[in-house]
């Protein structure tokens, strides 16, 4: 909708969802017109409200051949002259993977049972642009551009017992493809410590909210918006005055941010699907030491989330998915670091069918010196919408995919 044609009603609604001063209460707007418009998608029931779903997007690029080491392959260490993992340091997870020795925080989760791995996962004619190839995995429609809606947005229309803030994404400033929906059901807050409702605007708020309802006038239709955004708004407030978080997280973005998911899931929210980012993956040069830290940071956070979860018995009830845009070339270049490939590794905690599931990345039989994919991305996605969340996947992704066995 460009400005040149937005209604007298439509500059009303934006005014008053803007004086709100939270992010939150711009992801509402679409939920009001939503449900005003009368806009219904496909509708399938879900089936434990418990559970819960943590999105880990690694931004840039992860490597995922020194993520998840294939230690055994004699082309890995040809083609890694300087960046290639010992077969002695990696955490083996079966005869030909291990994973890296900086994810060694994660290494008792790996003994319970508590780590699935898709080695080669990816996606038909890969592209290695960051922005497309994230846009394909966040609307898991590979063939089309310019879509609005992302897959777990697309899941939230589809459902009916999913809450008005089902979704949220912690630390960034814009809601990620992924949660995209019509509904509205998803939000983004950059920080739970920062959050707080204005106080400013809130009596006028309180007063425009309140007003009485003449069905069909502009005051209506911008009185609904502030109500389902200041109601939303509270609700979020006060969970947060309840949930606590105990574990010991790393003073990172992404300890932060997964210790606010935890603060949610402890206060009983009711929010179902949460994400959050762990950047600075594109390592064209000194990938060495770059990338252990990532990984090793990324393995601090997740472990003390999950020992969180543990501590206050939902470690049943949470799932976490991990995965980046592309992983890296096989061969590293001349300044010691890789280039952007294809295939890549998606790696689940919490209640899953542990070890590898897919074959490992074939080495001998690359596709533009880059790893081809061996399971294509949806099929995980699949799972974890009718494995999991007892979703039907089919509407979401536009075509059935056999679910992956990996939950």
């Amino acid at each position: 909708m460009t400005r040149r044609t937005k209604t007298r009603r439509q500059l009303l609604h934006d005014g008053a969802v803007a004086a709100l001063g939270a992010p939150l209460a711009w992801a509402s707007a679409p939920a009001i017109l939503a449900r005003l418009l009368g806009e219904r998608g496909l509708r399938a029931r879900a089936v434990d409200p418990e559970r819960a779903l943590v999105v880990v997007r690694l931004n840039g690029g992860n490597d995922g051949l020194n993520t998840v080491v294939p230690f055994e392959d004699d082309a890995y260490h040809r083609a890694r002259s300087t960046l290639r993992v010992p077969a002695s340091e990696v955490l083996r997870v079966d005869d030909r993977l291990g994973l890296a020795p900086s994810l060694a925080p994660l290494e008792p989760l790996l003994e319970r049972g508590r780590i699935a791995v898709v080695p080669c996962a990816g996606y038909p004619s890969p592209n290695r642009s960051h922005f497309r190839s994230m846009e394909i995995w966040e609307t898991a429609l590979p063939d089309r551009e310019g879509v609005s809606s992302g897959w777990l947005g697309r899941a939230l229309d589809a459902v009916d017992d999913a809450g008005a803030l089902a979704g949220v994404s912690l630390g960034t400033p814009d809601l990620p493809l992924s949660l995209a929906g019509r509904s509205g059901r998803s939000t983004c807050v950059l920080s739970l410590d920062a959050y707080r409702l204005e106080a400013g605007p809130r009596p006028l708020l309180e007063a425009v909210a309140g007003a009485p309802r003449d069905a069909g006038s502009e005051t209506a239709f911008v009185a609904d918006a502030l109500r389902s955004a200041y109601g939303s708004a509270a609700a979020l407030e006060s969970a947060l005055a309840k949930g606590r978080a105990s574990a010991e997280y790393p003073d990172t973005p992404l300890g932060r941010d997964l210790r606010s998911v935890a603060r949610l899931l402890d206060a009983g929210f009711g929010t179902r699907l949460f994400h959050v980012d762990h950047s600075g993956f594109d390592t064209h040069s000194e990938q060495a030491g770059q990338h252990a830290r990532l990984l090793r940071e990324f393995a601090d956070a997740v472990a003390a989330f999950l020992a969180d979860l543990d501590r206050a018995g939902r470690s049943d009830r949470v799932l976490v998915l991990a995965f980046s845009e592309f992983g890296r070339r096989v061969r590293e270049n001349g300044s010691r670091g890789t280039d952007h490939g294809a295939a890549g590794p998606m790696l689940l905690f919490g209640p899953v069918r542990p070890g590898v599931h897919g074959p490992p990345p074939d080495l001998d039989n690359l596709e533009d010196g880059d790893v081809r994919f061996a399971v294509d991305f949806r099929r995980v996605y699949a799972a974890i919408l009718e494995g999991w969340l007892g979703w039907r996947a089919e509407p979401v992704l536009g075509e059935a995919f056999e679910p992956l066995p990996v939950v």
